[in-house]
Parts: C-alpha cells; structure tokens; sequence
C-alpha cells in the first residue's frame, strides 16, 4: 500500500508539470483567472483518472493507457488557447516527448519511485524554467513553422511509444534496456536541437531580409521627402529674388489707386505660397523628412500627432541609420493607434538635446496590456518584432540606450544617443 502511494503520489505531482508545460507554450484565449480554474479542473480530471487506474491496473497497462490519456487531454485543452489546431497539436506532441524523456531519464538515474519523484520534479522545473527564460522565444518561431517540423515530432513521439507499446514489462524495459532507451533520448535531443538552431538561422535570415527590404522602402520615402525639402529650398530662394518684383507690381497697384487688384494679388500671391509650403520640424534633413512622412500618414488615418523636435544637423549616427530608426519607431506606433480602441488615438514626439546626447521620446495609443521579453515589446504579430530588434541593433551600435514602458493605455518609446 505504501508503494501504491508513492506512485500516486508521483503521478500527481508528473500531471501538474505536463499540464503547466502545456498552458505555457501558446497564447490563452480568456483572461488569466479563466486559465488558472482550467488547469485546475484538467488537473483534477487527469489526476482523479490516473489514480482509479493505479488501483485498477499493473504499471505496464497503466504506461500505455497513460499515454493515451495525454494525448486525448491536450488536444481537448486546444479551445482554450489562440492559433490553429495543427500549431497545437506540434505542442501536444512535444509536451508528450518532454515527459517520456523525464520519466525514462528518472527509471535510468534512478531506482525507487521515491527518487523517480524527486527527480521528475527537479528535470520538470529544470525545463519549464529553460523553455519560459530561454527557449521561448525561438519555440514559437519553430511552432509557428510547424509544417516544417511536426513530421520529426511525430516520429520521436512514434519511437518512444513504440517502445511502451511492446514492452511485456514496462519497469523492466526502462531499467534494463538502456542502450535503446539512452539512443531514443540522444536522438531526440540531437533533432529538437537541430530544429532548433534551424530555425533560428530560418528567422534570422528572414528578419534581416524583411529589415533590407523596409530599409529600402525608407530610403525610397526619405529621397522623395529630401528631394521635395531641396525643391522648397529652392522656391524660397526664388521667392526671396523674385520678391522685388512683387513689390514692384504692388506699388503699381497702389499707386494707380487700384486698391481691390492690389488685394486680389496679395491673396493670389498668399495662396501661392501656403501651396509650396513645407512644415520644418527641426534642423536635420533626415529626420525632417521622416517626421513629415509620418505626420501625413498619422493625419492620413485619423491619428492626432504632435512634434516638438529639436534634432541638429550634425549627429555622430549616420542619416540612414538615423531614417531607419525613427521610421521603425514611428511605424510601430502608426500600427498601435489604429488597432487600438481609443475613441482619439495619438502620437507625441518630443526630441531634445543637452550638451552630449540626443533624447527622444514618443508616446502612443495602446490597446491592452503590452507583453516584455527581455525587455523588449513582443509584437502580436506573427514573425513581427523585426523593427524593434533593428532599433535596438542601431542604438546599441552608437552606444545609446533604449527603454519600452507602458502606462495604462500609452506606449512610451525612449532613446538616448550620444552626439
């Protein structure tokens, strides 16, 4: 009876870290106190089935129909969470590779379910923490190429099964039989590892094309932008020769009495000049250009925005350096302004300088509760994230610094750059 108490134990303690490996892996559907009474009653489901089949079954039954059981458990969880079903069912599969690893790992290094316990609830939380500090970020990347990737889940999961599967004595092929157990686990870990680092070259390949593609479309719009500053440059120049002539053309006016042409000319003259106006945010061309494109495209869209930069001409970072961050910055916030719900979403852009820096800050509308990794804003958007990351790639590059925060509805991006 002792014995059976430790293995129920054991089993209870194994269902509570599959089921929190499980909800860790994807995106909720419903608020986070929904989620909590979820893996609540999952857990007092699975582990309420686990125990009767303790007291019903020997350990080999109990394997094969225990494995069963998780699989028909995680994809019944999948109504709780975003994304589709084939994205869930890689993490079903995972989840299930994870715990076959732990327990083989625990019969081999160990000998008594005592230990077995211990040691699942030490690996357990050994992986859960890895996965959510370290590998979460490139998981979803691999989840998200599941066509790429389940057919190897699928087969590890397959080998190990099939090792459960004909086994007559489950506990004596998982102390006895170590070269074929010690060679699935191998192979498993040798190929989540090569999915691994495959996907991760697969994103950084894709991010830096994504990146030279928007730097490419950026430069594009800040030639037009500079290109129409050097043509207002030039009508002022024109403006300030031909003013001469203006005047000439006034006073013939006036002095033939012709009051009403001299007025009708002044507001021909007026409205000619708020055509070929050009707003002058600050002194840099570039960011001036940059500033001006978004501020129509903010205008465009409904977006209130407003400027008070002062950016100088002369700045340590170069002017496409310069275009890309502020355009990415300001891309992001346009996205965030019109998904957000407030009734009138905003940009403010502040830029200042004191004697050795360039401090920037831009505040945006919002909608929900922005998640950090790593400090950094984790885009809802899949595969997004690529504008920020080159933003940081630039900041670090001039030894800046860069900060995310978010108070309730407004985003607040800060950069500091030294001159």
């Amino acid at each position: 009876m002792e014995l059976l108490t430790i293995h129920i134990i054991r089993g209870a303690i194994t269902n509570f870290f599959i089921l929190l490996h499980l909800f860790s892996l994807d995106e909720p559907k419903y608020d986070k106190r929904t989620m909590q009474l979820a893996l609540l009653g999952t857990y007092l489901l699975v582990t309420s089935v686990t125990t009767a089949l303790y007291f019903t079954i020997d350990m080999t039954q109990f394997t094969k129909l225990n494995a069963i059981l998780w699989i028909v458990t995680g994809l019944a969880c999948k109504p709780l969470f975003q994304g589709g079903f084939m994205k869930w069912l890689f993490h079903v599969i995972t989840v299930i590779n994870v715990f076959i690893f732990v327990v083989i790992i625990s019969y081999t290094l160990t000998s008594t379910p005592l230990t077995h316990l211990l040691l699942r609830a030490t690996l357990y939380s050994v992986i859960i923490f890895v996965f959510r500090k370290y590998l979460s970020p490139i998981y979803r990347q691999v989840a998200q190429r599941w066509q790429l990737f389940l057919a190897l889940a699928i087969a590890i999961m397959a080998n190990f099964l099939y090792l459960i599967v004909t086994a007559s004595d489950v506990e004596v092929m998982l102390t006895e039989d170590l070269i074929s157990l010690m060679l699935t686990v191998f192979t498993m870990l040798l190929v989540y590892a090569t999915v691994f680092f495959s996907c991760r070259s697969l994103v950084k390949e894709k991010e830096l094309a994504e990146e030279n593609t928007k730097v490419k479309m950026h430069q594009e719009l800040l030639t037009t932008e500079l290109s129409a500053y050097e043509n207002f440059l030039n009508m002022a120049k024109q403006s300030s020769h031909d003013l001469r002539h203006h005047n000439g053309i006034l006073h013939e006016y006036l002095t033939s009495g012709n009051v009403s042409g001299a007025l009708e000319y002044l507001q021909y003259y007026d409205e000619s000049l708020v055509e070929s106006g050009l707003v002058q945010h600050c002194k840099n061309p570039t960011a001036n250009a940059v500033l001006s494109l978004y501020e129509r495209k903010a205008n465009a869209d409904g977006i209130s925005f407003s400027l008070n930069a002062v950016i100088p001409d002369n700045l340590s970072i170069s002017p496409s350096e310069l275009g890309t961050m502020l355009s990415n910055i300001l891309e992001n916030a346009l996205e965030a302004c019109k998904r957000a719900q407030a009734p009138a979403p905003m940009i403010s852009f502040v830029a200042d300088t004191d004697e050795d820096s360039l401090k920037i800050e831009m505040r945006n509308s919002i909608d929900g509760k922005v998640k950090f990794e790593n400090n950094l804003p984790l885009s809802t958007k899949e595969n997004g994230g690529t504008g920020t990351k080159s933003v940081l790639r630039i900041v670090e590059k001039q030894n800046g610094m860069l900060r995310f925060t978010q108070e309730n509805d407004v985003f607040i991006t800060q950069i500091i750059l030294p001159l």
